[in-house]
């Protein structure tokens, strides 16, 4: 069931109230490896990307 106008709307305010976009550059041809890598682990590439950050650095990302 596709989401009506009013529910994407929703999406999109909560997304611009409560998500921060960061621009990630790899190596071109890379981005193959990040998503077969995220695919392997059953988690989107952000997830994947996120959980490195929070593992490797000790950090928080979770939502308040």
């Amino acid at each position: 069931m596709a989401a009506s106008k009013e529910q994407l709307q929703y999406i999109r305010d909560y997304k611009k109230e409560h998500i921060e976009r960061i621009r990630l550059e790899i190596p071109k041809g890379k981005k193959d490896l990040v998503r077969e890598t995220a695919e392997k682990n059953n988690v989107s590439m952000n997830r994947l990307i996120v959980s490195a950050l929070e593992t490797q650095y000790n950090i928080d990302l979770s939502k308040e």
